[in-house]
């Protein structure tokens, strides 16, 4: 049997942070610089929010007026590039899948993924962060 997409998505985000974190650890020794602006950073994170407390609120509505839904990959891979939180908050406040184990522990599970390796990657390497 094939594994589903949404179970290996927080594995793929977890590797592909993981290998920048590597990268951005190890960088120096290799004459590898990588800067990252916090401006753009943020942005990205923003516009993938809204797009993922977009995508909930549609599958919502059509889920009331007995439309075709939005498939569950769909919005797993939002939550997966970086609109977990944004997501969960929505799906709380709306009361939307939260009977879903899928999405009530696999949404805070990326939350502490990305959030930890982020964490590591601000912290623990030679990454240059500027602001304009």
């Amino acid at each position: 049997r094939k594994p589903k997409f949404y179970m290996t998505l927080p594995l793929m985000t977890l590797v592909h942070i993981a290998l920048l974190t590597v990268v951005a650890m190890f960088g120096p020794h290799y004459d590898i610089k990588i800067e990252i602006e916090v401006t753009y950073l943020l942005l990205y994170l923003a516009v993938v929010s809204g797009v993922g407390v977009v995508l909930t609120f549609v599958d919502k509505h059509r889920a009331r007026c007995d439309i075709e839904r939005l498939s569950e990959d769909t919005l797993m891979l939002w939550a997966g590039l970086g609109g977990a939180a944004a997501m969960l908050l929505t799906m709380l406040s709306i009361r939307h899948k939260t009977r879903h184990i899928k999405f009530m522990l696999g949404l805070p599970l990326m939350i502490l993924i990305q959030g930890g390796l982020f964490f590591c990657l601000w912290t623990f390497s030679d990454v240059v962060w500027f602001y304009y």
